[in-house]
């Protein structure tokens, strides 16, 4: 419920941020929170406080990606090429998602919990870097 609530809330904060300031730049904040999110989830103490608190924080980078990525991808195609270039983005997205949530199954069942969260801290650190190198 905290991940959905965050989402729903920052969703609409980051798209208000995206208007004023570089969707590049949030689009990365996104990407920073979660690994945050995964690092927290590794080092966190079993407390319901804390969980509640990293699944807002899920939501929080829910919210940020899900409001930025697309608008930052229409700053960056024509627009006779927006149609092709969100369902592009959104295949893309759920190639991604399959293939990174097989992956923190596998690393998951046959590692640990730790192996799986590493995986997703190592993916967003590594995207914020991509990002950001990007002009």
């Amino acid at each position: 419920m905290l991940l959905n609530v965050g989402a729903a809330v920052f969703a609409y904060v980051f798209g208000a941020l995206g208007d004023r300031f570089s969707k590049r730049n949030l689009l990365a904040l996104g990407y920073i929170v979660f690994s945050i999110y995964c690092i927290g989830s590794i080092l966190a103490p079993s407390n319901i406080w804390i969980y509640a608190f990293l699944f807002l924080l899920a939501g929080v980078e829910t919210g940020a990606i899900d409001a930025t990525e697309r608008s930052y991808a229409a700053e960056l195609l024509q627009e006779n090429r927006r149609g092709t270039g969100f369902g592009l983005l959104s295949t893309i997205n759920g190639i991604g998602d399959f293939t990174s949530s097989v992956t923190a199954g596998i690393l998951w069942v046959s590692i640990s919990t730790s192996a799986a969260f590493a995986f997703g801290a190592v993916l967003a650190v590594a995207a914020t870097a991509i990002l950001m190198i990007r002009k």
